[in-house]
This record gives structure tokens, sequence and C-alpha cells, in this order.
């Protein structure tokens, strides 16, 4: 907002605090993560799926409003209005969460908090530590599986419009329209995958991924063959699986972990999902650069490439985690528990099986044991 009220700033400024303050703070990304922890720390494990799918779905509800009202807003009534009210939005948004929303975080002494990298390494710990039944292999999978699954959208938005303006003549607004009908089916989507499939019909997790990435390979094909402008408004039809995807992999690594390890492995979660753009961007841009003179939609093809791991991985959760079937939190907390107080019993058991030496203490001849060094 000051720097649109300022002509005169250098657009090296301007490019430099739109990206480095967000940078610094997490932006949106962080915003998410912290509002999927909070979600999944306060819901069971039966409902956590459709919470958090719900909360995916508002996000992608509010991107095309969002996009729609500033557009009109930058038309009538300039730059400066249209950063004013969202400096009052995010204002807002700041007070009912610091009024509205209980705190239920544990409380912690400050003197034992550890030292930034430290907390770094520990949270890749955290991730690849040692889980009960094929939790460790199903939590570093859908870790990895997350910035498969932001990639294809990431990467086609940064080149679709350049290509509807060369294949089809659109302009801006026949963009925005697009745009605004994709989010807006990606959004009833999500409401139908989260609410019907997960809540009503119970279908597991790793099916729902299932349906969402065979649903993001066939949309991604159509693309590649579409001759007219009518048939980009009936693609996005087989597309609104794609916001489940997201959303399944944050729920899944939810009910694999334990509750206070929930922060850390959604941060982790998050800095490969940060890395995205910086990956995917480029590999589209340069793919539609070489190709769009003899086959413009040919970028479409590494969204097809990109969807068959996040099939494999989605499959393999599905056989590994038992069918996919849901637990209560108690059977969660019971396993972790189970689980932990093995690995104490079989500390001390390798502590008792070690070799012990006598020593004598000259001072009073009494012996005493020491634990023999290795």
């Amino acid at each position: 907002m000051f720097l649109s009220y300022y002509w005169s700033t250098p657009s090296y400024w301007v490019a430099l605090t739109n990206g480095l303050v967000p940078g610094v703070t997490g932006g949106r990304l962080l915003l998410f993560t912290a509002a999927v922890c909070y979600t999944s720390d306060n819901t069971s494990v039966k409902s956590r799926t459709f919470r958090i799918g719900i909360l995916a779905s508002l996000y992608y509800l509010a991107t095309p409003l969002g996009s729609a009202l500033s557009g009109k807003l930058m038309v009538q009534f300039g730059f400066l209005v249209c950063f004013s009210l969202c400096t009052l939005l995010n204002t807002l948004a700041l007070l009912v969460s610091s009024c509205l929303i209980p705190d239920t975080s544990v409380d912690y002494d400050p003197r034992r908090v550890e030292p930034f990298t430290r907390q770094i390494l520990d949270n890749f710990k955290v991730l690849v530590r040692r889980r009960p039944h094929h939790s460790r292999l199903i939590v570093v999978l859908c870790v990895l599986t997350s910035p498969l699954v932001r990639s294809p959208m990431v990467g086609e938005y940064s080149v679709l419009y350049l290509f509807v303006r060369y294949k089809f003549g659109w302009n801006e607004a026949d963009f925005g329209y697009f745009a605004a009908f994709k989010l807006a089916g990606i959004f009833f989507g999500t409401v139908f995958s989260m609410g019907i499939l997960s809540k009503t019909c119970g279908m597991s997790d790793s099916m729902i991924g299932i349906l969402a990435s065979i649903s993001d390979m066939a949309a991604a094909t159509c693309y590649i063959f579409v001759t007219s402008s009518w048939q980009m408004f009936v693609v996005p039809l087989l597309d609104i699986f794609h916001g489940a995807a997201q959303v399944i992999c944050a729920a899944i690594i939810s009910k694999h972990i334990e509750p206070n390890e929930l922060g850390k492995v959604q941060s982790v979660k998050a800095f490969f999902d940060s890395l995205t753009p910086f990956l995917v961007t480029p590999l589209y841009n340069k793919v539609y650069i070489y190709t769009f003179q003899s086959m413009p939609s040919a970028f479409f093809i590494i969204s097809v490439v990109f969807g068959f791991p996040i099939l494999v991985v989605f499959l393999v959760i599905r056989k590994v985690d038992r069918g996919g079937k849901q637990e209560s939190n108690n059977n969660c907390r019971e396993n972790y528990n189970n689980f932990n107080n093995n690995e104490v019993i079989e500390s001390k058991e390798k502590a008792k099986q070690k070799p012990i030496a006598l020593s004598s203490d000259e001072n009073n001849m009494s012996i005493v044991t020491t634990p023999t060094i290795s």
C-alpha cells in the first residue's frame, strides 16, 4: 500500500518487498500450516479429514472471489483502495484469531527452548523416527508427495494465460472467468470428497487420494488435446478433486504422528512445499518456450508425469495402512503408547546385557561396579 502511493519507488524495491517480507514471515503457507496443525490438534481422527477439507475448500473459494473483487476495485478506485482493503481484512483476521480462537497449546518453559538450528534438525529427525506399524513409511511418503501434488497447479498457472492467449486469443477478462470457474469447481469437488465420500460414505483417505490423482491425470491429458475455447470450460469438471489430493496428504500425516509432533512434521512439509515454485515454474516455462509454436499444450504432459508417482504413493499407502481403515483417537494413542513402552523395555534390556567390570576403591576397599567402555 505504501509503495502504491509513492509511484517514484524503484521497481526492484517493490519486488524485494513483495518477495522478502512474505518469505521471512512465512506468508500464506505458514498461515495454512498453522491452521492445519490447530485443526488437527483439536479434532478427532474420524472427523479430521472432513475438517481439514472444509478449511482447504474455503481457501479455494476465497481465491476466485478475491481475484474478481480486486479487479473491479482496481479499475474503479485504484491500487490504494484495493491494498487498503487487503490490510483491513488481514487486520480483522488477526483480531479474530487473537480474541475468538482459544489457545490450546501446552505451557512450556522458554528457557528450555532449543536454538533455531537445533530445532530444524530435530524436525527432520522427528520425520524419520521409528513409529508403530508402517507409520514412518506413510508419513515420509506423504511429505515427499505433497510438493508433487502442488506442482501441476503452480506450474500450469505460470504459463496458462500465455497458452490460452496464443491458442484461443483470450484476454485478461476471459482468463479471469476461466480461473474463477476452475477454482470454484475445485471448491465444490473438495467439499464433495470430504463431506460425502469421507464423512458420510466413510471412504478411506488413501482411496480419495487415488481418485484425485486419476482425476488430475485425466484432466491434464484432456488439456493436451483441446482445440476450442468451450472445451477449456469442460475439462475442469474432471479436475474437481485436485484440492482433495492436497488435503489428503495433510490428513494422513496427522493420523500417523503423535499430537506433539504435528507442528514439526507439518513445518517440514511446508518447507518442501515452498520449494515447489522455484523448481517447477522454470520447468514449465522452459517447456512452453520450446514447444509453443509446434505444440502449445505440451507442458500439460509434465502434469501427467507428476501424476504417476502420486498415484503409486497412494496405492502403496492403501496397501500398507491396513486397508486404509480409519481409527479413533484412543486407538492411535494406544498404538503409540504400546510402541513407546516397547522401546523403553528394549533399551533397558540392552543396558542390562552390557558387560560390567569390577574395580576396587583404595580409600574404603569397597567393591563397586562400572560399565565397560566399548
